[in-house]
């Protein structure tokens, strides 16, 4: 303090400066080397730290001895250090709602005395900041008993690891900064209030060495909050878990080790999402309005006692709901209202209980591509039930399997595995054998026989299952260039290898294909340009198997010819790819692919036309499919374009478009873009396979142009491919509604296109590890389905032949190998 005293008198002034200085705060680095004591001001730089003005430096490795207690506003480390705070005393850490450990390495404060932290006056939640640096840790193994009111604050995007099961503060331990870690070797570790989030996100681990419990309440504000249980056994959280600020919260767990939820949850000020992430997380509490979720990889397990009062469940693409995992008696549960699939590889695991178990499922909805499996046995007795409200009695769609096998609905008993409902038929490994033509039968190889082999009894064979269990002799099916529909091929655990090729296997179908030679009707005028892949006389093909000319077979015969642009590479011809027909394929990106007819089409401006494709978009890629494209690729309403998106199908004349937000099915489909509908030249409509997508006002302006195949004219737009053209037709006027469909089911019936597709299973199962499952034969969508495939069992399947089916791949469990043979070009 610095004062000033004036005096003055008619004789004489007198100037008294008076200074007087008070103790001002020390902010001292330590210089005691290796290992010292705190209170030994030699080992300072400016005395001894020890009230609350005062903050403290390390930037050697030290160890330090508090042997005494003192107050401090801040320390600071640098260097690896331990600080030690011996027994009977208190480092008293004091800067209200401030800094007060900041480091930028690891470091510990250990000792069995005390550390206490303060606040910002009476707030409940800014606490003294604690400061690892991100990749350090930051250990407080002392007993931290706080001011009243006071708790932990990590305030960094490092570590805070707590380890002493006597810490009494009594504010929450709480994370305010996003990517902050707050550790804890023991629950009790985390004070007697409760644990909360609020940095997004935010992460609690469990370091401990047993099993544990938390009983803390769980706070939520930050939107992502994660608890990993990186222990040695189970950690049971017994307390409330609710958000407390509102939005979505999602609360996941993780960890080698079992999470259980044995207390309540709920979505308390916001929404709450439980996340089950990777390991497992046992839910045996109460959880109201919150909802689930199971992540990819992760585990839910639903235990005795579960109760959700809850709206939504979802399993994400390769998690596992693990239901009765102790395999208790009388467990009995309800799935929340809606219990959504959303990706392939989805599990189900049920065990049997001794002698009750039921499973109820309200709704189970799916997201496209979605799939299911139930590893459970003997379902549909009282020992394992599994009850789904809002399914219909009779087969289970594809996607749906039990033990990777198909599955049924019985309106009684629940879900059920399928099995043949008509007679089992004994066949032999060597022969003579003939699999019969029966959709109901089980055909079971269970001798050796003598010579001759396993042949077919019609073209298609229809039959439910066939099993390899006989163990002598290996066994195969020659398909002698037919097809067999099974639901189910297996080898059993004792049973030989069983090969099946020459032909097709595919599943069932509903469906009949029409009969007879598909011809094009009889029309007022031919198309202008026809090009049909199925004729192979029209292609020529260069030594790489490319098309290098595919010729018209419309009324401008060869001045529309196409061929390859001087910009781009001719597609690959792949002779046999669909229905034993040929098509143009864009197989690649770059260089861009594309055929081009040598004249101009004729048709611009509003002239009236109708163009039929028939089209593939290969779903191995984002880009979108160009695959008829008539204009110059300029301006906006100058082209005439059918182009297959991820996402659409888009019936095009840009920046003026006919989206379908429904993207078509996949494999082949027959798209009609006409315009001139009844008399309006502006008058367009898209059609896929036979059924009108919708109606739209164009403003043509259409350029006369090349026809160009499986690409745009601008290479440096958008990227296009890959994808199959089978058949393409280019009329210069607008065709009836009569011949429009006439011509749509020559298109359908030649390239064998249902108009509704149906899915089907076709279960692969070996469950020999010692055998092999080998198919050589193709394996395809029969008419009028999508074939899901599933592989189940630990012995191997091995995929030989050509693959021509469009629906889900789902391994189960083994191993599948494709060994396929090497595309020959042709001749």
């Amino acid at each position: 303090m610095t004062s000033l005293y004036v005096r003055s008198s008619c004789a004489a002034a007198l100037l008294c400066l008076t200074v007087v200085r008070g103790v001002s705060a020390v902010n001292a680095t330590w210089i005691g080397g290796a290992a010292g004591s705190w209170a030994d001001a030699a080992n300072w730089s400016e005395g001894v730290p020890q009230t609350a003005a005062d903050t403290a430096t390390l930037n050697t490795a030290a160890t330090v001895t508090i042997p005494t207690s003192l107050t401090l506003k801040t320390l600071f480390v640098n260097a690896p250090a331990t600080v030690t705070v011996a027994s009977g005393a208190t480092l008293a850490l004091s800067n209200g709602g401030g800094d007060i450990l900041t480091a930028s390495t690891d470091f510990t404060l250990g000792g069995d005395g005390d550390v206490t932290v303060s606040r910002n006056g009476t707030s409940t939640t800014d606490f003294a900041n604690i400061k690892p640096a991100a990749g350090t840790t930051l250990t407080i193994a002392a007993r931290v008993t706080g001011t009243a009111g006071a708790g932990i604050e990590l305030n960094a995007t490092g570590t805070l690891l707590l380890t002493n099961p006597g810490n009494t503060f009594t504010g929450t331990a709480r994370i305010s900064t996003g990517n902050g870690t707050l550790a804890f070797a023991d629950p009790a570790a985390l004070g007697v209030t409760a644990v909360r989030s609020d940095g997004n996100p935010s992460k609690f681990v469990y370091t401990g060495a047993s099993p544990a419990t938390l009983t803390l309440p769980v706070q939520l504000g930050a939107g992502s909050t994660s608890f990993e249980n990186a222990s040695g056994g189970p950690l049971t959280f017994s307390g409330a878990i609710a958000p407390i600020s509102s939005g979505t919260k999602t609360l996941t767990f993780t960890g080698t080790q079992t999470n259980i939820l044995s207390g309540t949850l709920s979505n308390g000020a916001g929404i709450l999402n439980v996340a089950a992430g990777t390991g497992m997380l046992l839910f045996t509490g109460t959880a109201t309005d919150s909802a689930f979720t199971v992540n990819s990889g992760g585990t839910l397990a639903v235990g005795p006692g579960a109760v959700f009062n809850t709206l939504l469940l979802t399993c994400q693409a390769g998690g596992t709901l693990a239901f009765n995992p102790a395999a208790a008696d009388g467990f009995a549960v309800t799935l929340p209202l809606t219990n959504a699939l959303n990706g392939a590889g989805v599990r189900w695991s049920i065990p049997n209980a001794p002698t009750a178990s039921t499973v109820t499922v309200p709704t189970l909805v799916r997201a496209a591509g979605a799939t299911l499996d139930i590893a459970a046995p003997a379902l549909g007795s009282p020992s394992n039930r599994l009850v789904i409200q809002n399914m219909t009695p009779g087969p289970m769609p594809a996607w749906f399997t039990v033990n990777g096998q198909p599955a049924l609905y019985d309106a009684t008993l629940g879900v059920l595995a399928a099995s043949a409902s008509g007679p089992t038929v004994s066949l032999t490994a060597l022969g003579p054998s003939v699999i019969p033509d029966d959709a109901t039968a089980a055909a079971v190889i269970d001798a050796a026989g003598s010579a001759g082999g396993i042949t077919l009894a019609a073209d298609p064979t229809h039959l439910f299952s066939l099993t390899q269990q006989h163990a002598a002799d290996p066994a195969a099916v020659d398909l002698g260039g037919q097809t067999l529909a099974a639901s189910l091929v297996s080898v059993v655990t004792a049973g030989n290898s069983l090969m099946l090729a020459n032909g097709t296997l595919n599943a069932p179908s509903a469906q009949t294909p029409p009969g007879g030679a598909a011809a094009l009707p009889a029309l007022p005028a031919a198309p202008l340009a026809w090009y049909d892949l199925a004729d192979a006389a029209t292609v020529t093909t260069n030594t790489d198997g490319r098309i290098a000319l595919l010729a018209n077979k419309g009324s401008r015969g060869s001045a529309l010819d196409a061929v390859v642009p001087g910009d781009r590479i001719g597609p690959r011809y792949v002779p046999g790819a669909v229905n034993g027909l040929g098509v143009a394929r864009a197989d690649g990106i770059v260089p861009p692919q594309g055929l081009a007819s040598l004249g101009n089409v004729g048709i611009a401006d509003k002239a009236p036309r109708t163009t039929f494709l028939v089209v593939a978009r290969h779903h191995v890629s984002q880009n979108n499919f160009y695959a008829l494209f008539l204009g110059s690729d300029a301006g906006n309403n100058q082209d005439f374009c059918i182009c297959e998106r991820p996402t659409a199908t888009s019936f095009s004349t840009k920046a003026n478009d006919l989206d379908i937000t429904v993207p078509s099915p996949a494999g082949q489909n027959v798209l009609t873009f006409i315009s001139g509908i009844n008399d309006t030249p502006d008058a367009g409509a898209g059609y896929r396979n036979g059924t009108l997508l919708g109606t739209k006002t164009f403003a043509f302006a259409t350029v006369n142009a090349p026809i160009r195949l499986l690409h745009r004219p601008n290479t440096a737009a958008n990227f296009s491919g890959p994808g199959d053209v089978a058949e393409v037709l280019v009329f210069d006027y607008t065709l009836s509604d009569t011949d429009r469909a006439a011509v749509e089911a020559y298109l359908m019936q030649k390239w064998q296109i249902a108009a509704q597709r149906d899915e089907a299973l076709l279960a692969l199962r070996n469950d020999n590890p010692a055998a092999e499952l080998t198919v050589t034969a193709g394996v395809a969508d029969a008419y009028g389905t999508h074939l899901g495939l599933a592989k189940s069992g630990p012995g191997n399947v091995t995929l030989g032949g050509p693959l021509g089916f469009t629906g889900p791949l789902l391994i189960q469990d083994g191993l599948l190998t494709l060994d396929m043979p090497p595309a020959t070009p042709p001749s």
